[in-house]
């Protein structure tokens, strides 16, 4: 399959809207319930297990989690100081609680019900993807060990260090021959490997791409960026089977805040497809066809460039990337 692009960048560019400001509004009980704070730590992340955490943390958490049940346990490092977050559900409902080093709870964020919801609705047919039209890039015509023509490397992080992107041959592409690939990335801890496309920036978007993680000892997040007004602020979205979580970030400043986050299993090694929707304040992504996250959120209201993800030393390949611009 040949890379298809739009006849003209103005095409799309003319489809975008301004959008000018936003009215805050409420978040009805119905809808997910998110973090719009600061994400709940920054940090070194490791994962421990309930027997590795201090004593007074093990009996807050265990007093938190109660009938239900614990995910996993992150320790995360800030310096000199040690935080502990951990993922539970409990009463069907998942949550992430962070605690500092003598157990006190010093952030819960709730971050799962919309997803059984929307498995629900996919099961009875009522949740339908909105249509995607617009270029697609599936780097077939691009040169193999090359970065694709009209798309720019881009880090985040004050320690972040530029990654080596390529399009390479691969036999198992979804659209064979050519996929795109992070190749190789020194990066560790809250950096980001971004490669986007130039010249376009849009604010209402469709974004989609199929994406294949190939390596990570630390991380293997890799998704999508989008409103990238520069390498400090944009929007992101990846999946990592690491630790099995679905997420939607905002980096304002260069400083990421998670806004969701749901658990989820799939094949490691399986292609999979990733696609957000983003019109005004609204949020969607999806894993595979399914909404997995909704969420509201005005941190950036502006156009922006858009592209493909990776997290610290996460190494990705993609395939079928695909854009559209939509109304407000």
């Amino acid at each position: 399959m040949k890379t298809k692009v739009c006849k003209s960048i103005e095409s799309i560019s003319a489809m975008t809207r301004p959008l000018g400001r936003l009215v805050v509004v409420a978040l009805s009980v119905t809808i997910l319930t998110v973090s719009l704070v600061p994400a709940l730590a920054q940090g070194k992340e490791k994962k421990v297990g309930i027997d590795q955490v201090p004593a007074e943390v093990k009996t807050a958490i265990l007093k938190e989690v109660g009938d239900g049940k614990l995910v996993d346990i992150g320790e995360i490092t800030e310096g000199q100081k040690k935080l502990y977050e951990i993922e539970m559900v409990v009463d069907g409902k998942e949550f992430d609680v962070l605690f500092s080093s003598d157990g006190k709870v010093l952030k819960k964020t709730f971050a799962g019900l919309k997803a059984e919801e929307n498995r629900a609705k996919e099961e009875t047919g009522n949740y339908k993807q909105e249509s995607l039209k617009g270029p697609k890039w599936s780097f077939d015509d691009q040169k193999v060990g090359a970065v694709p023509a009209g798309w720019k490397v881009i880090r985040v992080g004050a320690k972040a260090k530029p990654a080596k992107w390529a399009v390479i041959g691969e036999a198992g592409a979804p659209s064979r021959p050519n996929v795109l690939a992070l190749t190789k990335t020194d990066n560790t801890g809250d950096t980001w490997n971004l490669l986007t496309v130039e010249g376009t920036k849009l604010t209402d978007l469709i974004l989609e791409a199929k994406v294949k993680v190939i390596s990570g000892r630390h991380d293997q997040g890799s998704g999508l960026v989008w409103r990238a007004v520069d390498p400090n602020n944009c929007y992101l979205a990846r999946w990592t089977p690491l630790s099995r979580n679905f997420r939607v970030y905002c980096i304002k400043n260069g400083k990421a805040k998670r806004l969701a986050s749901v658990n989820v299993k799939a094949n490691p090694k399986a292609w999979h497809t990733i696609r957000v929707n983003h019109r005004g304040e609204r949020i969607t992504a999806s894993l595979d066809g399914r909404k997995l996250i909704e969420v509201k959120d005005t941190t950036l209201t502006g156009a922006g460039v858009f592209g493909v993800c990776t997290k610290a030393d996460a190494a990705a390949e993609f395939d079928d990337v695909q854009v559209g611009a939509i109304r407000p």
